[in-house]
């Protein structure tokens, strides 16, 4: 579509751009690819496709013209009289509409059929924060046809034949894939409570009747089990940054997130590759300012026991450390993962006909083992995600913090501490998954030293560059 206006983002969601007289070229459609090289999200995406397919009313002793209503609801109030008050504005609408989101959409009608077939699509935004209470209210009607039907104004006798509920959050993911819904006749206040539920009246002694898919396109929330724990926990942690009681009592929660992260599938690894590094820089930030605060900044030295740890320490600052360690740890390791996945084909499950993942496992896709700077024998360049992500997406913390440059250095000591008592068992081998991607850790600390510089206002400044630096 061409023309000045509305524009769209990645999501192909529209957007008002300034007035310009230069027609510009604009995507309306958002490919939904059965395949694509895996590389990290850069677009901001965040929608929830639904698709009705089919209903089973063969027991009703009438054939009824059913028409849809479907709302983004986040509470499960009812009014006393029994109406069901308006959701959130979150439906794309068409483009011919002035309209950018409406509070609500409507299928067609299917005239005079107790198992009719749906062929509507419905676009929604999802909120940024979810509840558990976060839900759609699929609610059908039997419209009366005439030549003055109008859907989005429903007569007030219309017959409302059922409800159907799903909720947006199925154990902690959101909600994808095929699902069929029984219809309730009626709805009552707290309608999502189970105790509630399994008390209403249902439709054909609860079968499910209702037949429909969804597909979530998200790039703020992940389907990977370990890496929404991460998310979750590292929200937490965001949230109570300065009281350091409640920080202690999440650290096993914060430890068993950042282990996990290892076991996150490839695809994930490599698509949230940006967020994850900057939540497990600030969470390195935060515990090395901890520690700071506890026992004060110093040098690690081998004691006289034999241990690595710097003298003095107390138990506590020592848990804290071995958490700081283990995040460094898993960052190099999720380096790795990425810089091994990053433009590999990826399939995805969704909506794959019959027949089209053989043919894929025979087709000659690109594996990491056949990527040119592999085959060669030489060793990556200093691009790829991982330069990009230095270049483009790196900054430095905000707030109270320590930098990263010293917080990743204190991390990688600790590291190299810890890998020294294994050393015995070859030279190099205990510290070949720390310095395996050491390029990218010096461009992190070049990049944040430069950051600092220029917010202190000393990047130019006559002092020598040993004096630049806060002490």
């Amino acid at each position: 579509r061409a023309g000045a206006a509305p524009c769209v983002d990645g999501g192909a969601s529209r957007l008002r751009l300034a007035a310009t007289d230069i027609p510009i070229i604009v995507r309306e459609i958002q490919e939904l690819p059965y395949s694509q090289l895996l590389a990290p999200f850069v677009d901001y995406v965040h929608t929830l496709y639904v698709w009705p397919e089919a209903m089973n009313l063969v027991n009703r002793f009438f054939a009824p013209n059913i028409a849809i209503k479907v709302q983004l609801r986040r509470e499960d109030t009812v009014d006393d009289n029994g109406t069901i008050p308006d959701g959130d504005p979150a439906f794309y609408a068409k483009s011919s509409s002035k309209s950018t989101l409406m509070n609500f959409a409507m299928s067609q009608v299917a005239f005079d059929c107790r198992t009719p077939q749906f062929h509507d699509e419905f676009k929604i935004r999802l909120p940024h924060w979810f509840t558990s209470k976060h839900h759609l209210l699929f609610t059908f009607y039997n419209v009366q046809p005439s030549k003055q039907t109008n859907l989005f104004q429903l007569r007030k006798e219309t017959e409302v034949l059922g409800y159907a509920v799903l909720p947006l959050l199925v154990d902690g993911k959101l909600v994808s894939g095929d699902h069929m819904l029984p219809l309730y006749p009626t709805l009552v206040k707290g309608y999502l409570d189970l105790s509630l539920v399994n008390a209403l009246p249902v439709l054909d002694d609860g079968d499910r009747l209702f037949e429909l898919r969804a597909l979530a396109l998200s790039t703020l929330n992940p389907q990977d089990p370990q890496l929404l724990r991460f998310f979750r926990t590292y929200r937490l942690v965001n949230t109570d940054v300065h009281n350091q009681a409640v920080l202690a009592q999440m650290l096993g929660a914060l430890t068993d997130a950042v282990r996990g992260l290892r076991l996150v599938e490839p695809a994930a690894v490599v698509q949230y590759f940006p967020v994850y590094t900057n939540q497990l820089c600030e969470v390195i930030a935060v515990i090395h300012g901890i520690v700071a605060s506890a026992t004060g900044l110093r040098d690690l030295r081998r004691t006289g026991d034999g241990s690595d740890r710097p003298r003095g320490e107390s138990g506590a600052a020592a848990v804290w450390q071995d958490v700081c360690a283990e995040a460094f740890e898993t960052l190099s390791h999720l380096l790795r993962e990425v810089r091994r996945h990053a433009g590999t084909l990826s399939i995805k499950d969704t909506h794959i006909p019959k027949g089209y993942r053989q043919r894929q496992r025979t087709s000659a896709a690109p594996t990491s083992s056949s990527l040119p700077e592999q085959r060669a024998g030489r060793e990556p360049r200093r691009g790829g995600p991982l330069g990009a992500y230095v270049q483009y997406f790196f900054d430095n913390l905000k707030g109270a913090h320590p930098t990263v440059h010293e917080s990743i250095v204190y991390a990688w000591l600790l590291s190299l501490a810890a890998a020294t008592p294994l050393a015995a068992a070859g030279p190099l081998e205990p510290y070949a998954p720390i310095l395996e991607e050491a390029w990218f850790f010096f461009d992190l600390i070049v990049k944040s030293v430069a950051l600092q510089l220029y917010a202190d206002n000393r990047l130019g400044g006559r002092e020598p560059r040993d004096m630049r630096l806060k002490e």
